[in-house]
């Protein structure tokens, strides 16, 4: 709980106008929230700060320019011990005060994780960064669903690849974070031992862990390069980055941007401020 007092702030000044020249960005109309309240009071406090901080009525104003056909529903609630309350058809999308917790729980307890001269990622962005990827991760399986959007392969690896697409779309520091933050939180709830992770992860873990980090390294090679070999992103597999980002913003493109996107409030989007 510690952390979450105090770093909550950061993530959701993801909404909070960093000059008086941004313009407002209207809500998505279509998209309904609602914080329920814990039953258990180990949750109550993060019930009040995420809804004090109006952590989902960003995340109305982040997906404002999404063109949907029905109402999504997305709510805050106590999963009954469970991470993940899975989304089911024409259904509600549910963020977990438990993964929230996980999530605090993982964050370096030293404060900060040191990537080499000028590259650090604090506790504070960890948590921010799993929190984002938490809310976007979730509310993309109703999208793809309202939207019947076609997947080859499977739905849980495209919400990823959306969810991590997007968090590259909106500038360096909201891609560092966000990006960083989410393959921080995988390695340390994948972890099953000491040594190197691809050797002591869960591998559905270690495969999220991965694609997270060929996808920052693809999109920005020049700024990511230092995650191949010392920070676990294997060269033969680096090579092969840049081609997945780009097939993944290919497709990103046709399938939503085309049809399913305003794309005069998407640049408005784009160009807020979303980190101070």
């Amino acid at each position: 709980m510690k952390w979450l007092l105090g770093t909550v702030v950061l993530l959701l000044a993801f909404g909070s106008p960093a000059s008086a020249q941004d313009k407002p960005i209207p809500p998505n109309p279509q998209i309904e929230i609602e914080y329920v309240a814990p039953r258990d009071p180990r949750f109550q406090l993060r019930h009040d700060r995420m809804k004090q901080l109006r952590a989902l009525e960003l995340l109305q104003e982040f997906l404002a320019p999404l063109k949907l056909p029905r109402k999504l529903i997305v709510k805050m609630d106590e999963c009954g011990g469970a991470l993940i309350m899975p989304y089911k058809s024409q259904g509600t999308v549910t963020i977990c005060y438990e993964y929230i917790a996980e999530i605090e729980a993982t964050a370096p307890v030293e404060g900060v994780v040191l990537f080499g001269p000028g590259r650090k990622l604090t506790s504070q962005q960890t948590i921010a960064g799993a929190v984002v990827h938490l809310m976007l991760h979730q509310t993309a399986y109703a999208v793809f669903d309202i939207l019947e959007i076609p997947i080859w392969g499977r739905l849980s690896d495209a919400v990823d690849n959306v969810a991590g697409f997007i968090m590259l779309e909106f500038g360096e520091e909201v891609a560092w974070t966000t990006l960083l933050g989410s393959a921080w939180f995988m390695a340390q709830r994948g972890l099953l031992g000491a040594g190197f992770f691809s050797d002591t992860a869960r591998p559905s873990e270690a495969q999220r862990f991965y694609n997270f980090l060929c996808l920052a390294n693809g999109a920005k090679p020049a700024s990511y390069t230092f995650l191949v070999n010392s920070f676990n992103l294997p060269e033969p597999r680096a090579k092969f980055c840049k081609q997945d980002y780009l097939k993944l913003r290919g497709a990103f493109r046709k399938t939503f941007v085309a049809e399913h996107v305003d794309r005069e409030l998407l640049v408005a989007v784009q160009k807020r401020i979303w980190l101070p």
